[in-house]
């Protein structure tokens, strides 16, 4: 058989070489029965395959199968029996007849693996949902588990970024055991994962499975001779319920660990669709918190402490507040959260300490030495240059440091991980910086903090106090906070005292300072020196004093 009925006969383009020019060998079809790409200028390549994919597809695929179908076309362009020229070469056969679908594009040709998991990337994955939910039983499920690790950066400070890789290595490992044969595990960068689970027979049975994803993911690792818990955020999409494809469900899952993050994380969340009415809820926030910032609508508020033994103020925890123009007061619970996720807090930060440093200033200036408490979270003590703005913010004021008080949730000391925070904590404090713990006893309590740290105060949170009087338990835990702070040489100060009971339980039981709506609520900085003027003003004890004993 000729060269030529040879190529005609098994269905390949084929070019003769024309003497003295260049020429092409008899294309033929490929392992997986396609005729393999021609190899034409990159420019021409590229214009044909755009039309093509235009005419077939344009407009009636979603995002993953517009993906999978431009690499099926890419892959099968040879098929279309296109007779091109290239300079010095002419075809010698007719164009064959075209030639059938070619068959789906097999997942572990897709160049998209991740180099350090050995897992599939996020186009792969795409592809892998397309073909795992195409092929799924009828009325069955498939769920997308998005993951987010927790505290991997905490790793690497821990421990180096090799440590931090081999968590992650180990983290992909168990993944892909959770996949199973039919499922289909892939890392999508950073510290983010996703697990898609098919063939489940209701949305029970997946969150059943999302909790052994968290379960496993959470066994102790031992890298290097250290043993690391790692621990994850994860948030649940199904198909059909939440999505038809990849991009949608992926969607749904992040929205889902977003708002597990907000809450604590470290757990799962299944989606729901008021998820994505509060995602646009916090984007019209946002663009509020920086007009606010802008324009000034913040202001600060002042709530006195008092010593219980004088009834003397020596202190005022500064509060902000935001006067929308539209919706009056915000509460705070409403708008620090999304400041703290957007970056937003460090500007707000900054100006809620040179507000309380400026009124301490101008009570100073009146003989009064009342100390300012002033609450900062996580990502504002994860900021390398804290100490150095309260240093400036002290020299400019030339506020003594021991009237200035930092109060930090207690959860904040549990994570021996937190490097960052520690450092900051311990400078704050070399500086001569007050640190009390807020909220205590209402999350992870630890006295190795007290014993670490150099706090100064701790604060028992008001909703062991609202049943003094009336539940036994309530009354122990104050007495045992109380008795825990004397051990450890702490003052206490207990927050939200609304009657005369409370006032006198807590006087008798050795708490040192007090404050709530039975003494005074928060005013505006003129409103509460107007109210400090008829009270005598003690000065603050100094650091670790010990309390009264009652």
């Amino acid at each position: 058989m000729s060269p030529a009925s040879e190529g005609e006969a098994d269905g390949g383009l084929l070019v003769v070489e024309r003497p003295g020019g260049r020429g092409y060998a008899a294309r033929r079809r490929d392992r997986f029965g396609r005729p393999p790409l021609p190899r034409v200028e990159p420019a021409l390549l590229f214009a044909v395959g755009g039309l093509a994919s235009g005419v077939a597809i344009g407009g009636m695929l979603a995002l993953e199968q517009l993906v999978e179908a431009g690499l099926l076309l890419a892959a099968s362009l040879g098929s279309l029996g296109l007779a091109l020229r290239r300079r010095g070469a002419r075809s010698a056969a007719p164009a064959p007849p075209p030639a059938p679908a070619p068959s789906p594009l097999p997942i572990d040709l897709v160049d998209d693996r991740d180099p350090l998991t050995g897992l599939p990337g996020k186009l792969a994955m795409r592809l892998a949902t397309g073909a795992v939910l195409r092929a799924g039983a009828p009325g069955t499920r498939a769920a997308l588990l998005a993951f987010d690790l927790d505290r991997l950066k905490d790793v690497n400070a821990c421990w180096g970024y090799a440590a931090g890789d081999e968590v992650l290595r180990r983290i992909g490992e168990r993944l892909t055991e959770l996949a199973g044969e039919r499922g289909r595990a892939a890392r999508l960068g950073g510290d983010r994962f996703a697990l898609l689970l098919p063939d489940l027979p209701d949305p029970a049975t997946a969150l059943e499975r999302a909790r052994e994803a968290l379960e496993q993911l959470g066994r102790p690792l031992e890298v290097a001779g250290v043993e690391i818990t790692p621990s994850a955020t994860i948030g649940v999409a199904l198909h059909p319920d939440h999505g038809s494809g990849f991009d949608q469900l992926m969607r749904c899952a992040e929205l889902a660990v977003d708002e597990a993050k907000r809450e604590g994380g470290g757990r799962l969340l299944l989606f729901e669709p008021r998820m994505d009415a509060t995602l646009k809820a916090r984007k019209v926030m946002e663009r509020e918190l920086r007009r606010a910032l802008e324009t000034g609508q913040f202001t600060v508020h002042y709530q006195p402490q008092f010593d219980l033994a004088s009834n003397a103020v020596v202190a005022c925890e500064a509060l902000i507040r935001w006067r929308h123009p539209d919706r009056g007061l915000v509460p705070p619970i409403e708008f620090v959260p999304i400041a703290e996720s957007n970056g937003l807090i460090r500007p707000l930060g900054a100006w809620i300490l040179e507000e309380a440093l400026g009124a301490a200033r101008r009570w100073l200036d009146l003989g009064w030495p009342v100390r300012v408490a002033v609450n900062v979270s996580a990502a504002q003590l994860r900021q390398r240059d804290l100490p150095a703005l309260l240093r400036r913010l002290l020299a400019e004021t030339g506020v003594p440091p021991h009237l200035l008080e930092l109060e930090v949730t207690e959860s904040l000391f549990v994570d021996p991980s937190q490097i960052t925070i520690r450092r900051c904590l311990d400078a704050v404090a070399a500086m001569g910086v007050s640190l009390a713990i807020d909220d205590f006893g209402t999350g992870y309590s630890s006295l190795a903090c007290l014993k670490r740290l150099p706090v100064d105060r701790i604060k028992i949170d008001k909703s062991f106090l609202r049943e003094l009087g009336r539940d036994p338990a309530d009354e122990a835990i104050v007495r045992t906070i109380i008795g825990i702070a004397r051990t450890f040489d702490r003052r206490v100060v207990a927050e939200g005292v609304e009657t005369e009971l409370q006032r006198r339980f807590l006087e008798r039981a050795g708490c040192d300072e007090a404050q709530g709506y039975h003494f005074a609520r928060p005013m505006p900085e003129d409103e509460v020196t107007a109210f400090m003027r008829d009270r005598l003003i003690s000065t603050p004890a100094p650091r670790h004093n010990l309390a009264r004993a009652g």
